[in-house]
């Protein structure tokens, strides 16, 4: 990996660090630099030079963490510490090509605490003034006023800007390393895919004047002011707008009395924020008092009133989605880990795209991405993938009976982006890779012997190819074999000693989805090399050739297609220019494709997913 040395450098002086105890610890700044702050969050490290181990050794997990940028001199938070503060936890961090010892061993795993807006050093500097110790230069060690001042910045200046956009963040590349900064331009031809980094405008809002508020904008108004009210009072209130607009619909407001009591609740509201940054003296009105708890309990009533309705309708909404749910729980798909598009995940999923629910289970040990997954004896396995920026051997089983996960033999090697499938009561992982190798090897896991048995080889290295059973046999279709996306194709027929070569794709591809329908096999989607797809190929064995098939709306990538009721649903992925979509497509042979209005899954991609035909 080739990479410009940084034009900056932290600085290893640490003369002036604070040495603060460790119970006066509140909140520590790292450095980084426009050429490594992407590594910094790839891979949820920060690190600073040796010297600095004096207090970054003092670091627990959930201290306040801040990335200062020396190339721009903003600062970028919320982070906090995911881990103790320790050495050499990547000794070969922030180099080129790992090629040397990294220069900042005192290091810390981080994860997002909130996303902000960056801050401005001519923001930041009058909370941190007191640790400038030359004009350009202050100390990274900060006290808990000044770590609550500055997360108190963060959120304020955080609230004109959107705060899903606040920094840079990408998707690791499918080496386990970050990729170069190429945020507007497609992947380069022959790279690993999944090298692809995201990068986040920040878009202001658009302000309104008042003669033009919306009735969406006033309903917000009014749920601010009850949960502020809420929480003076020592309820806790977590409605939404639409819940709270639901709860007006509903009639509960209709009325002109309640407006005018809302009305009217709003100005004592007001009223009393403005008098609660006063400074109380003795000499207080003597009909102050009793007008301000007047006010409190109008608010406090239409509060109730608005909290029953909530309750009332989200209760029924609650038993009527159980029901829908129970009612067509025939076929499952059961969603792993990925991204989300805010953060790597470990959640499990249930998702039944006919009533567009979705039902959490019990997640899984530790985040993971670019796994495989299939169903054994009533079982689902995942097995291999990414976690964090490790690839893993991992195995592991759930059982719907219980919602639980059980560990179980570990694949051969650590890997990732590989193919999984089940064929006569035995798992099948798949080629994949580890960022240094590809494989063209084949596991085999036998439930009974409860181990995983090498079996024949494929013809190819495959990474990020696709494998589906059909009719007794398996097949893995494309991938990328560490210079090129394949065209070839290729079929283990169990009755066969090894594998044999069928007809090629017409397009090379690899993260695309496999699905079969009717007796015939779809590949859907991916990357060629230099562009996400949107083109389809079927594939019918009793022909043996492969046929161009209706394209999809939109194209492609990390996404997962799942047959249930002679339909395709094609779920999560990447869409155009990288982006995530929470959209699905359908398709129906004699009906084509189509985007549905199924949102339940939201935004995901990098995630395994299995179809699961049992009733929970």
């Amino acid at each position: 990996m080739n990479r410009r040395e940084p034009k900056f450098q932290w600085s290893s002086n640490v003369s002036g660090t604070r040495n603060l105890n460790k119970q006066d610890l509140g909140g520590v700044v790292f450095g980084c630099t426009r050429d490594t702050m992407l590594e910094c969050l790839s891979n949820q490290l920060f690190g600073l030079p040796a010297g600095h181990f004096s207090y970054v050794q003092n670091i627990e997990p959930g201290l306040p963490l801040f990335l200062f940028n020396y190339s721009d001199r903003l600062m970028y938070g919320i982070f906090e510490a995911a881990s103790l503060g320790q050495m050499n936890m990547n000794p070969y961090g922030w180099t080129i090509d790992g090629s040397e010892r990294t220069k900042y061993p005192a290091q810390v795993r981080v994860c997002i605490r909130k996303k902000c807006q960056s801050l401005p050093e001519e923001r930041f500097k009058k909370i941190l003034c007191d640790n400038y110790y030359k004009p350009y230069k202050f100390w990274f060690e900060l006290d808990h006023a000044q770590t609550r001042g500055l997360i108190s910045m963060f959120e304020s200046f955080s609230t004109s800007i959107d705060a899903n956009h606040a920094f840079p963040y990408i998707i690791p590349s499918s080496d386990g390393r970050h990729g170069s900064k190429t945020s507007e331009s497609s992947p380069r031809k022959g790279s690993a895919p999944g090298n692809h980094i995201i990068s986040k405008g920040n878009d202001l809002f658009e302000h309104k004047p008042p003669e033009t508020r919306t009735k969406e904008e006033e309903l917000e108004d009014i749920q601010l002011k009850l949960e502020r009210i809420a929480l003076t009072r020592g309820h806790s209130s977590s409605y939404t707008k639409h819940q709270i607009e639901d709860a007006v619909l509903a009639g509960r407001a209709d009325d002109e009395s309640d407006r005018e009591m809302i009305l009217d609740s709003q100005k004592c509201a007001d009223a009393s924020t403005r008098s609660s940054h006063l400074v109380i003296t003795n000499q207080v009105d003597a009909d102050v008092l009793p007008q301000q708890l007047r006010c409190e309990k109008v608010l406090e009533s239409q509060l109730h009133s608005f909290t029953t309705c909530i309750d009332e309708r989200l209760s029924s909404q609650c038993h009527n989605e159980t029901n829908e749910f129970h009612s067509h729980s025939d076929s499952y798909i059961y969603v792993m880990g990925g991204n989300d598009d805010n953060s790597w995940l470990s959640t499990l999923c249930c998702y039944l795209p006919y009533t567009d629910i979705v039902k959490s289970l019990k997640p899984m040990s530790s985040v993971c991405s670019y796994a495989s997954a299939t169903v054994l004896s009533g079982n689902v396995y995942k097995f291999g993938g990414l976690n964090a920026n490790s690839w893993v051997d991992t195995v592991e089983c759930y059982n719907p009976l219980n919602d639980e996960w059980s560990l179980c033999a570990p694949l051969s090697e650590k890997k990732g982006c590989l193919a999984g499938a089940t064929l006569n009561e035995k798992l099948y992982a798949i080629g994949g890779g580890n960022g240094v190798d590809v494989f063209s090897v084949v596991e085999m896991f036998d439930p009974v012997l409860g181990r995983w048995i090498l079996t024949q080889s494929m013809l190819k290295r495959r990474f990020a190819s696709a494998a589906v059973e059909l009719n007794g046999v398996l097949y893995v279709v494309g991938g990328f074999d560490g210079s090129k996306y394949l065209k070839s194709a290729e079929r283990l027929d169990p009755r066969e000693v090894s594998w044999s070569k069928i007809q090629s794709l017409h397009t090379g591809r690899g993260s695309h989805s496999l699905a079969v329908l009717n007796d015939r096999i779809y590949a859907i989607g991916g990357h060629d090399g230099n562009s996400h797809l949107s083109s389809v190929e079927v594939f019918d064995p009793r022909i043996g050739s492969w046929m161009k098939g209706e394209e999809m709306k939109q194209s492609s990538v990390f996404a997962t297609a799942a047959v249930i009721n002679e339909t395709i649903y094609l779920i999560g992925g990447l869409r155009r220019d990288y982006d995530f979509t929470e959209s699905v497509e359908c398709y129906k042979e004699g009906h084509g494709w189509w985007t549905t209005d199924l949102k339940g899954i939201g935004k995901r991609a990098f995630f395994c997913a299995a179809v699961f035909s049992m009733p929970l």
